[in-house]
């Protein structure tokens, strides 16, 4: 069996898009029929936000990879 993709779902607590974003990724993962992880993550403080490079919620990332396309070139961090 191949190692699951990750699905990282990053999130600031009370987020007004986190059902959507939850059911939006579980209708990829089934559409693609593929093997895959979800870890739905809380971002609880801004010290928690700036250690993991939080860019803001919803934030999703693939094997560790986010995917707003500018994410790499992003230096600010945290909770709003």
């Amino acid at each position: 069996m191949k190692t699951p993709i990750l699905f990282e779902c990053l999130f600031a607590p009370g987020c007004s898009s986190h059902d959507e974003t939850m059911a939006m990724v579980r209708r990829l993962i089934d559409r693609l029929d593929i093997n895959a992880r979800i870890n739905e993550i809380t971002i609880s403080n801004h010290e928690m936000a700036e250690r993991i490079n939080f860019l803001g919620s919803p934030s999703i990332r693939i094997n560790g990879i986010d995917i707003e396309p500018h994410a790499m070139t992003r230096k600010a961090f945290g909770l709003g």
